[in-house]
């Protein structure tokens, strides 16, 4: 697993278009949505014994299983379940 991460502005996802945050993700932008917002942030709980450096790149568990987004997420159709 690779950290991802957005910086922009503004991220517009158009009609039609699907953005996809998965876990690990920080993203530091204003999300406008008129498409479709997909989030997965299921991830494992480790062993006691794994806890201590689960993934490489990554200071603890609780990092690798964050979706962190700075910014307001605007739904422009009016719909709040497309997600």
């Amino acid at each position: 697993m690779k950290k991802t991460t957005f910086k922009a502005g503004n991220i517009n996802v158009d009609n039609g278009s699907t953005l996809q945050l998965d876990r690990a993700t920080k993203v530091d932008s204003n999300i406008n949505v008129s498409g479709k917002l997909d989030l997965t942030a299921t991830g494992e709980v480790l062993t006691k014994l794994d806890k201590t450096k689960p993934y490489k790149d990554y200071e603890d568990q609780s990092e690798v299983n964050k979706v962190n987004v700075n910014g307001n997420i605007t739904f422009k159709n009016g719909v709040s379940n497309n997600f």
